[in-house]
C-alpha cells in the first residue's frame, strides 16, 4: 500500500481544497503539507468561513496522466490559525484513495465501485 508521504512525493503538495459555504460548494486551490499525522494548508477568506462552520473537507489532486488514478483526500478541520497573513487550518484525515473511473481492482475489497487504491494514512513504526 502507497504511503501518503510517497503519495504526496509523487503528485506534489498543490491539491484543490473542497468544502461547502451557505450558498454551496467551494473549491480553491490550496498547498498542503504533512503535520502532527494530518495536513495543514491556507485558507482563503471564503474557505476559512466555510470551515469553521462546516469543518468535513476533500482535498482532491488531479490525475498525472490521461488515464491515471486521481487522489482524493477527507477530514475534518480541527483548528483554524488566524494568527499568521493567511488563516492556516489543520486537518485530521480520514480516508485518502488512488481513484480512477473503471471497475474495481480483483481482491479489492473496499466499498468503493470505482477502481479505488487506499493510501496509507500514517506510517507504521
Amino acid at each position: 500500500m502507497t504511503s501518503i508521504v510517497e503519495a504526496l512525493d509523487q503528485y506534489g503538495n498543490r491539491p484543490y481544497l473542497l468544502t461547502v459555504g451557505e450558498d454551496g460548494p467551494h473549491t480553491s486551490h490550496t498547498r498542503v503539507a504533512l503535520a502532527g499525522g494530518g495536513l495543514t494548508c491556507p485558507l482563503s477568506k471564503s474557505a476559512a468561513g466555510n470551515v469553521r462552520a462546516r469543518p468535513a473537507v476533500s482535498f482532491l489532486w488531479p490525475a498525472i496522466e490521461p488515464g491515471g488514478y486521481a487522489i482524493i483526500m477527507n477530514g475534518t478541520v480541527r483548528h483554524v490559525d488566524d494568527g499568521g497573513a493567511e488563516p492556516v487550518a489543520s486537518i485530521d484525515l480520514s480516508k485518502a484513495v488512488f481513484h480512477r473511473p473503471g471497475a474495481p481492482q480483483p481482491g479489492h475489497g473496499g466499498s468503493c465501485t470505482s477502481d479505488c487504491l487506499p493510501i496509507q494514512l500514517y506510517e507504521v513504526v
